[in-house]
């Protein structure tokens, strides 16, 4: 079975990797192999295919409950920001 040599590899990082072996039980090889399995076969982070800006802004916030006037006003308030900061149309002679 080939070898992977890892350099450079940090300090606290083999601690925790030498830590997590002794909890489960494991020697070190066998727990850095565990976890790089483990690594491989995780979802990968990032926002869901096909969600818009406004489903990861939603899901980015969703502790926050507003209520649908609460909702509402704040569409209002972040139309009439849109508006207000708009670059005015410079005026040709």
């Amino acid at each position: 079975m080939p070898d992977l040599l890892i350099r450079n590899l940090p300090e606290q990082l083999r601690t925790d990797i030498g830590k997590a072996a002794s909890a489960s039980g494991r020697s070190l090889s066998d727990e850095a192999k565990h976890l790089i399995r483990k690594g491989l076969s995780a979802p990968l982070e990032g926002p869901e295919p096909g969600n818009s800006a406004w489903d990861e802004l939603r899901n980015a916030i969703g502790a926050v409950q507003l209520s649908d006037s609460e909702n509402e006003d704040l569409l209002v308030a972040s139309a009439a920001a849109r508006r207000s900061s708009a670059r005015q149309t410079p005026e040709f002679e």
